[in-house]
């Protein structure tokens, strides 16, 4: 296993897209959770959810059109 990005968040779970173009991710920052994808040939990130959004354990559909997720409620 290799670290791909080094910061002070914790980035969790992480599910290569169908094309292995991406991956998909959870990170917890200040006790919650929001998704980002990094895409691996420009090693950008990308955040998927707004901050107010709480959700982890995220995986991308079979086409990779689309992303499923849990959702934590307020």
């Amino acid at each position: 296993m290799i670290r791909l990005i080094f910061n002070e968040f914790a980035d969790e779970e992480p599910d290569w897209s169908p094309d292995g173009l991406n991956i998909l991710f959870s990170r917890r920052f200040d006790r919650q959770f929001s998704l980002w994808t990094l895409n691996l040939e420009s090693m950008e990130e990308f955040r998927v959810t707004p901050p107010e959004i709480k959700v982890s354990r995220a995986h991308w559909s079979p086409n990779g059109k689309l992303i499923v997720t849990q959702h934590y409620p307020d």
